[in-house]
């Protein structure tokens, strides 16, 4: 009995870092930006804070309409996920299309690792990546997910290239035409 308790521990302690790592949500967190104002003349400050993406991403997958926009009163400006593939899947789809910019890496405290982050912009699907070059395998697969995300139905709206830009994709919803989200219930 405590033989096969072991046994199956020790299996499960060696599947959970490649599960962990593609398709588990618990490696995926939620960026929320809070305005932090200085004193008198002082001027403001943007600060991030990280949190559990279980909720954001259960309420995309679920049967009901809509999907979580706040939390704290604070929008969701992005979604990261480790992953040992930064390419994304049809999967992924339903939280690209939320709006919400979603990055994905093997590690984002690396430098060397890669950094593929999709974002809503222009009317269509865009991509911005950093890291190891893609083989040709990686570039194809990642071209075809995106001509794909580029067929789906979808609800976001273009926003004029005057009000965001590629730099800001990684960290400010790409969907601003809401000018203060509401919270699903």
């Amino acid at each position: 009995m405590i033989q096969r308790t072991l046994l199956t521990l020790l299996g499960a302690a060696l599947l959970t870092p490649a599960v962990m790592a593609d398709d588990n949500i618990a490696a995926c967190e939620i960026i929320l930006l809070q305005d932090i104002r200085g004193e008198a003349n002082e001027g403001s400050m943007q600060v991030a804070s990280y949190r559990s993406a279980v909720d954001f991403i259960a309420s995309v997958y679920d049967e009901e309409d809509g999907h979580i926009k706040t939390v704290d009163d604070l929008a969701i400006r992005g979604l990261i996920c480790v992953r040992d593939n930064v390419i994304p899947t049809l999967r992924d789809f339903p939280i690209v299309a939320t709006g919400v910019p979603v990055s994905l890496s093997q590690n984002f405290e690396s430098n060397t690792s890669g950094l593929m982050t999709i974002y809503f912009e222009d009317g269509e699907f865009q991509h911005q990546y950093s890291g190891p070059d893609l083989t040709q395998e990686e570039q194809a697969a990642l071209t075809d997910a995106l001509e794909t995300y580029n067929l789906q139905p979808h609800d976001l709206v273009t926003t004029p290239k005057a009000d965001i830009s590629k730099a800001d994709a990684q960290t400010v919803d790409a969907q601003t035409v809401d000018e203060e989200p509401d919270s699903k219930e």
